[in-house]
């Protein structure tokens, strides 16, 4: 879905309002089949890694339990600014030796300042997630890829990230549609799956 693959994709796709295509056809909490009604939209800032924009969220109603839900794009988490590229910039460079503090310092506006404490919990958060998601990611990988080698030997990655990123790779090779999406990104549309 290219409205779904990054923030000016999604600004261009919505810019005469919300297509009916995308309209849900089942509701999240009570499993309602049908016609899930328009009920607004709100607006919502969303952080990249050198801009702010505002982005109209649609939000739709169920007929059956009342419960709305948002149409939300994956590039960014629900009750989350930054996109999962900012996270990903961030939890990388500090991999690689840059310190929180001074990714903080120089984060630029307008998608920052940003606070110290703030990376902290995006790296910390991730290094988490990264653990609990591989088994699951590799399922889904192998259940739609299954016919790919796995490395073995000193070929195989030793941590569940390096896990994580081989089969990004190869989901990318797989699936063109993927190639422009982030890392972090990939992560969290395989969750919601």
């Amino acid at each position: 879905m290219k409205w779904n693959s990054d923030v000016k994709a999604y600004i261009e796709f919505f810019q005469d309002g919300c297509p009916l295509h995308l309209r849900p056809e089942r509701c999240e909490g009570c499993g309602f089949k049908g016609i899930i009604h328009r009920h607004g939209h709100y607006m919502r800032v969303v952080v990249t890694l050198c801009s702010k924009h505002t982005l109209m969220i649609y939000r739709f109603k169920c007929p059956a339990c009342k419960k709305t839900h948002s149409l939300i794009p994956t590039f960014i988490g629900s009750n989350r600014q930054a996109i999962w590229d900012v996270e990903e910039f961030i939890v990388e460079n500090n991999e690689t030796g840059t310190a929180l503090a001074e990714l903080a310092k120089n984060f630029p506006p307008p998608a920052g300042p940003y606070s110290e404490k703030t990376f902290w919990r995006w790296n910390t958060t991730w290094k988490q997630r990264m653990s609990t998601l591989q088994p699951f990611v590799t399922k889904q990988v192998l259940d739609k890829i299954p016919n790919m080698i796995l490395p073995v030997g000193k070929d195989q990655p030793s941590t569940s990230k390096g896990w994580l990123f081989y089969f990004w790779h190869k989901w990318k090779n797989a699936f063109s549609e993927e190639r422009t999406i982030g890392f972090f990104h990939w992560l969290y549309r395989m969750c919601q799956t």
